[in-house]
């Protein structure tokens, strides 16, 4: 579920970029056919639920024997943003760009946001769809979270503060607010050690995760 999909689908959904003639992949996506989606409703939501058990499922005296147990709520709170964020920009409408006219005027809901876990079907409740500001709220709630939880002396192989400060940037980007966006982006490089890409390897980057991708974000 989480592969190109993931990184390209919402994107071809927003009609971001096109396919090439002779192209098959994301096709349906790239129209927003009826009928096309990611597919992946349910993994979203049983990650948001798993998110949950850690988060708040857990009570104080077992917290307090788990060893490390803030780092995996720390993890937890960044599955919870991933998660959201993935499903509100696949479901609604980017922040701030509600529409105006047409068929979709004024429609600014975007996805159900579920904090409590759920153990079982009594636990189940039905909740209508929060607005997509709000959506990002929790998300950003939730980055803070993890970001003030983790460190990044742990394996690359798992959630890391920097992790968390990459996601918020992308989120903060997606909410226009730039300064905020280049401030995590660079939290993230320096607690990471990465670097940026430079022009040249951009498309190589891409063209290493799925070769025909490239062209289309290459050549919208």
């Amino acid at each position: 579920n989480y592969t190109t999909l993931y990184m390209l689908g919402p994107s071809a959904i927003a009609d971001d970029f096109v396919n090439l003639v002779g192209t098959s992949r994301f096709e349906g996506l790239t129209g927003n056919q009826v009928g096309a989606g990611l597919g992946r409703y349910g993994t979203t939501y049983g990650l948001i639920n798993q998110a949950n058990l850690i988060i708040g499922g857990v009570d104080e005296a077992t917290a307090n024997e788990i060893s490390d147990f803030e780092r995996y709520q720390g993890e937890a709170y960044f599955f919870r943003a991933f998660a959201m964020h993935n499903a509100v920009r696949a479901y609604g409408y980017e922040p701030g760009a509600t529409p105006t006219a047409g068929e979709g005027s004024g429609f600014d809901l975007g996805i159900i946001v579920r904090t409590n876990p759920t153990l079982g079907v009594t636990d189940a409740d039905l909740k209508t769809r929060s607005t997509v500001s709000a959506v990002y709220d929790q998300i950003e709630d939730d980055l803070t979270q993890a970001i003030s939880l983790l460190d990044n002396s742990g394996s690359v192989n798992f959630v890391s503060q920097a992790a968390a400060s990459a996601l918020m940037s992308r989120v903060k980007l997606y909410r226009r607010s730039y300064g905020d966006a280049d401030s995590f982006a660079g939290d993230a490089i320096t607690n990471s050690g990465a670097r940026m890409a430079t022009t040249s390897e951009v498309s190589t980057m891409v063209d290493e995760i799925c070769p025909r991708s490239s062209h289309m974000l290459m050549n919208p």
